[in-house]
């Protein structure tokens, strides 16, 4: 009886780990209904309704981190709507992502049930973590195959260990670069520590595969080299940078950290320390280097969400068990423990479920780095709110102004939707600033330079944005050369006027 009743728990929680955190994702879905949510969703979005990575050779395929592509592609034949395919896609992706950890604290941290069962539910419920998730699919797809890398590494059977960590480590190159680059990370930490020379070519071997995938990928045969890539970061001093950088960190970490310094502190893994050490590397190295720095710092910032949660759920242990056999030791303990976890339930659930326009001053006025963490789960590349009108001005545009030499000039929060929408009308998108640099561009002037350069070419230059000085990403109106034409709610339609 108590064989059956110790498997019922271990399917319970392995269970618990993927569904809770499956359903937490599904709730932002259900509201948005039937828009999607995040920035990259319309790209992917893009990307199916044309098809193209299922019309591509292997060599191809294997050319670029295409994995998400293919799958996302093959099953939306099944349900033949790329926005209800990525609406179903998004919280099964989450949920295998918090399943896999799980797994990996249970097999390679040596953790028990329920302290495993703790860092999948944390995982599945801090905002941060669910921030990746609101858009970020394929960087999802490749950590997930990164956590059964790092947990197959761990089979005793040698040979099906070594077999396993090579394919789900390929699987993982193929996915995602970052997520790539920290395998290797943990790989060669492991060879640099382990005794023996059989050891060593064990695991060299089993990181070869992706390794031989990562090269192919970056290597460029036209000038025969392989091609970093990295960017400039624009900022006013050394003293600015670093404060930006550092005050990101702990915006993003700040209701974990007293038990993530806590548990850091007793913390041994090693693949953990890796994967800490070579994100803070990469988020910091825009200080020391900004000419040329590694691209989408910020993102290895984001990705500390996971070893954070390890360091935090340890940190959480030892505050439960503190005080030994003094019991009030022991209740201070356990209070400040569900204190810490019931904050970030409510900042989470603000996350998840109210929208940009009411946010809570942490993900609102408090959020310095919008760019990076937006307000609100609850939008997508405008609000929820504005959605339906971003549709019907676009639907309008591609209706009424079809044949008449006709140029949609669009940022590209409206260009990802005409993308989608737009079929008869010739739409050329303006990028936003660099996300990289702590120097923000000016939107509009790229706006006007791209409008006037058309309309000396002899077309009617129209673009869509908000009215009323609503509009987002730091572009509250349209130069006074746009004149608006047609409303829908808070967006509407303007045509260019060029100066005389």
């Amino acid at each position: 009886m108590k064989l059956d009743a110790d498997r019922i728990k271990r399917l319970s929680s392995r269970s618990l780990a993927f569904l809770v955190p499956m359903l937490v994702r599904f709730i932002p879905e259900f509201m948005a209904w039937p828009y999607p949510i995040g920035f990259d969703t319309l790209i992917y979005a893009d990307v199916i309704l044309r098809g193209t990575y299922l019309k591509m050779g292997v060599a191809q395929l294997l050319k670029s981190t295409s994995l998400f592509y293919i799958f996302s592609s093959s099953v939306n034949i099944v349900f033949g709507n790329p926005i209800l395919t990525l609406k179903f896609l998004a919280p099964m992706l989450f949920g295998l992502l918090c399943g896999s950890i799980y797994i990996y604290c249970r097999k390679a941290l040596g953790w028990g049930l329920w302290k495993a069962l703790a860092a999948s539910l944390l995982t599945g419920t801090y905002f941060v973590s669910l921030r990746i998730s609101w858009e970020m699919q394929r960087q999802i797809l490749g950590f997930t195959f990164l956590f059964i890398a790092l947990t197959a590494f761990r089979v005793r059977n040698v040979k099906w260990g070594m077999f396993a960590t090579a394919l789900s480590g390929f699987l993982t190159a193929w996915s995602h670069e970052l997520a790539a680059v920290l395998f290797f990370a943990i790989m060669a930490s492991h060879v640099i520590v382990r005794r023996g020379l059989l050891s060593k070519s064990l695991i060299s071997l089993a990181a070869a595969p992706a390794l031989l995938l990562f090269v192919y990928q970056r290597y460029n045969p036209t000038v025969g080299v392989l091609q970093i890539p990295s960017e400039s970061f624009a900022s006013a001093s050394w003293i600015c940078s670093a404060s930006f950088i550092l005050g990101f960190l702990l915006y993003l970490f700040l209701p974990l950290l007293p038990v993530a310094l806590l548990g850091a502190f007793y913390f041994r893994g090693l693949d953990v320390w890796v994967w800490t050490a070579t994100c803070l590397l990469f988020t910091c190295w825009p200080i020391f280097l900004p000419e040329n720095s590694v691209v989408l710092w910020f993102r290895w910032a984001i990705l500390l969400v996971y070893p954070v949660i390890f360091f935090a759920v340890d940190g959480l242990e030892k505050l439960w068990m503190w005080g030994g056999k003094h019991s009030w030791k022991l209740s201070v303990g356990r209070f400040s423990a569900l204190f810490i976890l019931l904050v970030n339930v409510a900042l989470s659930s603000c996350y998840l479920a109210m929208p940009p326009e009411h946010q809570i001053e942490y993900f609102g006025e408090w959020n310095n780095y919008k760019q990076y963490i937006q307000t609100s789960m609850l939008q997508n590349t405008v609000s929820l709110a504005d959605t339906q009108s971003v549709v019907e001005a676009l639907r309008w545009i591609d209706e009424r102004l079809a044949g008449n030499g006709v140029v949609l000039v669009l940022h590209e929060a409206i260009d990802c939707w005409a993308q989608i929408i737009v079929k008869n009308v010739k739409h050329v998108g303006v990028r936003e600033a660099d996300l990289s640099s702590q120097v923000r561009e000016n939107a509009a002037a790229r706006l006007i330079s791209l409008a006037d350069e058309n309309c000396k070419n002899g077309s009617q230059v129209y673009t869509v944005w908000w009215v009323d000085g609503k509009g987002w990403y730091g572009m509250s109106q349209l130069p006074p050369l746009f004149s608006e034409v047609k409303r829908f709610g808070n967006i509407a339609v303007f045509k260019y006027q060029q100066e005389t």
